[in-house]
């Protein structure tokens, strides 16, 4: 949080019980998936497990 108040916001104590330090960008709270174009089969071919 000190990187909040560094630029000038207010910060309280008390909640700063409830934050975590976590990042969570990379989770997707919708359920899609994305994959990458060359990460994606193409239709009717799979490769082998382990690869």
């Amino acid at each position: 949080m000190e990187v909040v108040r560094e630029e000038g916001k207010t910060v309280l104590d008390e909640l700063l019980a409830h934050v975590s330090p976590l990042g969570w960008e990379h989770i997707g709270l919708t359920g899609d998936y994305l994959w990458r174009e060359d990460l994606v089969p193409l239709s009717g071919t799979y490769r082998e497990l382990g690869r």
